[in-house]
């Protein structure tokens, strides 16, 4: 109890060598060990004491606690059952029991189980704590919360409650207390490193850029070689566009955890940004990494005859962008009689969005709470025929499942832009403006063509009216941008520069999320005066509620599309507000994303094949009102009857090439 610990284990010998039968010095001494950290003493020893005293209670539990942290997790959880079974009553064993089922993913049975225990103990702390801990891991987030509430009420000193709830508010969107609950862990414990970690996301959900970077630096002080810490603070870097310190941070984080397929995702996902061909090496590398760490199994390639089964697994089945090119077409997808459809959401969150998704599939699973594995098992057991994965290097993926191969077929579609480098990935849906054949070395998916568009995007019904063109009534053209800023590289702004010297009446206006902090805002009007487009041209807004956003479009004459990662869901939304975007075409499906959004649209013309192309079209544009308004008051009747937004004839295209691929595999 002195913290003198070599002492204490010569104590403990020396009274096991004096009596060799007593269970209680041997299971003390197997305590000693456990906490000098020599855990296969320390099982020994509790076996010894069992064998000469088999009904010692705590030395069930503590054998239990050697073998959890060896992760012998079957035989612990005997053991904790073993420990109940001769004390009814025994608490901390039904809070370790309850843990070691978490961690067996027996979500139902470790909440059980801890409400027994609460039961018995109904001002423990700890127990309500865990019992959130486990409804958290199940999206049972607002039932979770009142347990952390509960347990901080019992006790105000509990860090990891504060901690956990905070994480939580986060996930709710609620960042505001999200930050004072994780303020309040830091406080109760200033090297609380989860608590810097879940303070510096709340704040950074809350678009407080600078001082989520303050808190992830300050816990990187306490604990250097922290990944998630160093995860963070490259997510924070790369929102405001600070790429190389964004990269060192993901490949730090990468270097520091043997397995971490997040950060790895980030570092990818950053890669985008810097060139326009995210390297295939890379990627390549990635699915190597993942083959190294999971070895998992090939399974085979032949899907069923009959009745065959689709399955989606993503992070955005909910209000999200990528819910946006499936609200429409979902519908038309599950008419298909012959195809049973099957989703796997990895989000805790399910909203109004998801209950609308819910009602074209067959089944649908929330598998956030799973591990990789387990989520593959479970996909494998449901005979899924072709799964595709729809997020990507994007939040919330669950690529590492697929490396387990749990579906036969197996394709990636839609919410991202580039190759997943997954070896287990068969194929990658696109078009051909987005990708020409000779760019299929740019993958390691075998290229699918569309016929058509690789996306169709929803009518969005919230949408108000189209307004008359502004500059009609200003004595200004008005470019916009609703990109995020990390999008607007220093080339980006050389041509809007070039563009603002030859349009004289030119003002932007650039809306995102980050300038909702002033110093950003500071920052980049400083950026933009740099290039020669003074604070009296611009104004740069934060983001506003969907209505608002889209009632801005009336303010937007002519959108300037950002290189070489263009707008997807923005270029959609704005064609629809009848404004449409002007785009550079790259060499990559990335960087020919707003090229084919506006072929499909039938709105080539709005494409530019290099930067001076670009620079002399918008010039062009802000002379040509006329143009602009007549296209403006017809858009929507144009659009709908495009392929980017005629769910139908899309959701047909889809199912013919889907069927084309079945016939392949037979």
């Amino acid at each position: 109890m002195l913290g003198h610990l070599e002492q204490a284990l010569s104590a403990g010998k020396r009274a096991v060598q004096l009596d060799p039968m007593n269970a209680e010095a041997q299971s003390n001494l197997g305590n000693l060990f456990r906490t000098s950290g020599n855990l296969a003493e320390a099982e020994s020893c509790y076996r010894k004491a069992l064998r000469t005293k088999p009904n010692l209670v705590q030395a069930w539990n503590n054998l239990a606690l050697v073998l959890d942290q060896n992760g012998q997790l079957q035989e612990a959880e005997k053991c904790f059952r073993k420990a109940i079974q001769i004390k009814a009553d025994y608490v901390n064993a039904y809070l370790n029991l309850g843990i070691c089922l978490q961690k067996q993913e027996k979500h139902q049975e470790s909440e059980s189980i801890l409400i027994e225990a609460i039961k018995l103990a109904p001002q423990d702390a700890a127990l309500y704590h865990n019992l959130g801990h486990i409804l958290q891991k199940q999206g049972r987030l607002e039932e979770a919360k009142l347990f952390y509430q509960k347990a901080i009420t019992l006790n105000p000193h509990l860090a990891e409650s504060y901690s956990d709830l905070s994480s939580l508010l986060s996930r709710l969107g609620d960042y505001s207390q999200a930050e004072k609950y994780a303020k309040q862990a830091v406080a109760i414990n200033p090297n609380f490193i989860e608590a810097y970690n879940n303070l510096g996301n709340a704040q950074k959900g809350a678009h407080q850029y600078k001082q989520a970077e303050h808190t992830f630096k300050e816990g990187l002080i306490i604990a250097p070689d922290t990944s998630m810490l160093q995860n963070g603070l490259g997510e924070t870097y790369l929102l405001q566009g600070q790429f190389d310190l964004a990269k060192h941070c993901f490949e730090q984080a990468i270097a520091n955890h043997p397995f971490y397929p997040q950060a790895y995702s980030n570092l990818l996902f950053c890669l985008n940004f810097v060139t326009e061909k995210n390297s295939i090496y890379s990627a390549t590398d990635y699915g190597q990494w993942l083959n190294t760490h999971l070895q998992p199994q090939t399974q085979s390639d032949h899907p069923r005859k009959d009745n065959k089964r689709i399955g989606f697994i993503s992070g955005d089945l909910r209000e999200h962008s990528v819910s946006r090119f499936l609200v429409d077409v979902l519908p038309y997808l599950t008419q298909e009689t012959s195809l049973e459809w099957f989703a796997y959401s990895n989000s805790a969150i399910e909203d109004a969005t998801s209950t609308e998704l819910k009602k074209h599939f067959k089944e649908w699973h929330n598998i956030s709470g799973l591990s990789d594995l387990s989520a593959a098992n479970l996909i494998k057991s449901h005979e899924i025929d072709l799964l595709i994965d729809l997020s990507g290097h994007t939040a919330l993926n669950r690529l590492p499942v697929f490396a387990y191969k749990p579906a036969p077929i197996q394709a990636s579609w839609l919410g991202y832009f580039a190759t997943t480098g997954v070896q287990q990935m068969d194929y990658i849906f696109v078009d051909r403006v987005g990708v020409p054949e000779n760019n299929q070395s740019q993958f390691t998916e075998k290229l699918c063509y569309l016929p058509e568009t690789r996306l169709c995007f929803s009518i969005p019904e919230d949408a108000p009216a189209v307004s008359s063109l502004p500059s009609e009534q200003n004595a200004f053209f008005t470019f916009g941008c609703f990109q995020h800023l990390s999008k607007v590289n220093d080339k980006v702004l050389t041509v809007w520069a070039d563009i603002f010297d030859q349009v004289e009446n030119a003002q932007l206006r650039w809306q995102c999320m980050q300038f909702a902090d002033a110093d950003l805002v500071a920052e980049t009007q400083q950026r933009l005066a740099r290039f020669g487009i003074g604070a009296d041209r611009v104004r740069l807004l934060p983001s506003v509620n969907r209505q608002a956003y889209f009632s801005a479009h009336a303010e937007v004459d002519l959108i300037l599309d950002t290189f070489p990662y263009p707008g997807g869901t923005t270029t959609c939304e704005a064609l629809w507000m009848g404004v449409p975007t002007l785009t550079l075409a790259g060499d990559s499906l990335l960087a020919s994303q707003g090229a084919s959004l506006l072929h499909a649209a039938g709105l080539a013309d709005f494409v530019a094949n290099s930067e001076a192309e670009y620079v002399a079209k918008a010039v062009q544009l802000s002379q040509q009102q006329e143009r602009l308004s007549s296209l403006r008051s017809q858009m929507r009747q144009q659009l709908a009857q495009s392929t980017l937004f005629d769910a139908k004839r899309f959701a047909d295209d889809f199912l013919e090439t889907v069927q084309s691929i079945f016939d392949s595999h037979q």
